[in-house]
């Protein structure tokens, strides 16, 4: 008697697939171009999402579930943030921009996420420039001692002969 394979159906595209051709995520089953979508898109949200946290909680002092929604939101359509780079971007507006850090900042990420990734890709542009130029001329240094008088307020004029009353002459 032969078994055959159970079908199963992936929850994103709808297809019917061998349960031996599908990739099982959290107890679900996706056909393989699916799974492979879906195993980006989780590590994609939680990759450095330890270093944002704590870095909101270094930041902020306690992470809220508003904080929380709003990391979330932003990982998603439209903005497609990553963690580490809504951890940069709050760093750019606090330490960079010399912000304060009285009040939680998670709602400015969108305003400033551009922002922070042109300085950024700026500051790798400048240190990649820097590593491949190499000076081709010694530097001389020349060092200047400025002469020393010992009363630089006297000039030596005589003022004698400008006149004065004849009682004095």
């Amino acid at each position: 008697m032969v078994v055959a394979n159970k079908k199963v159906k992936c929850p994103t595209c709808g297809t019917m697939n061998d349960k031996d051709n599908t990739v099982k995520i959290s107890g679900r089953y996706y056909c393989i171009e699916c799974g492979e979508e879906r195993n980006k898109e989780k590590s994609r949200n939680t990759d450095g999402w330890d270093n944002l946290y704590s870095y909101m909680k270094e930041l902020y002092g306690q992470v809220d579930g508003k904080m929380i929604s709003l990391v979330a939101k932003y990982r998603k359509e439209p903005y497609n943030y990553t963690n580490e780079g809504m951890r940069l971007t709050l760093y750019y507006y606090h330490i960079l921009l010399d912000n304060s850090t009285n009040t939680e900042a998670t709602g400015l990420i969108p305003y400033y996420y551009q922002k922070a990734k042109l300085e950024y890709i700026d500051n790798i542009e400048v240190r990649e420039f820097n590593s491949q130029c190499q000076p081709t001329q010694k530097i001389n240094r020349i060092k200047v001692c400025p002469i020393k008088n010992k009363n630089k307020y006297s000039i030596g004029i005589d003022l004698s002969h400008l006149g004065g009353t004849e009682d004095e002459q």
